[in-house]
């Protein structure tokens, strides 16, 4: 079973630096979703990474709590603002369903 892990941890590493490094690219910044994808992508990518650290020096390396710290904001950061942005674009859509009579309000 550790082989399995090592060897899905190794594998987990290409398409998490591959889609932070190609998504950089392209113009995330400019909305909260770009942002949210972003900030997960990078916070996963350093998971998976520590995963990578663990298979080579097991878990007393220098920094490891610190990222830790660093992983876990990145993700709760990404995830808080990707929940934000659905929220918002379900505001917006019942927003523009009212205006057009498409639906009625609540009572």
């Amino acid at each position: 079973m550790t082989a399995a892990v090592t060897v899905l941890t190794i594998l987990a590493a290409v398409p998490a630096v591959g889609f932070v490094v190609t998504y950089a690219r392209v113009r995330w910044w400019r909305s909260l979703v770009g942002r949210g994808v972003m900030i997960q992508a990078a916070g996963l990518m350093l998971l998976v990474g520590m995963g990578v650290l663990r298979v080579f020096f097991g878990t007393d390396y220098a920094w490891r709590e610190a990222l830790l710290l660093v992983v876990y904001t990145a993700i709760s950061v990404g995830l808080w603002a990707m929940f934000l942005a659905l929220l918002s674009v379900r505001h917006d859509q019942r927003e523009r369903l009212l205006r057009d009579g498409i639906t009625k309000p609540k009572p």
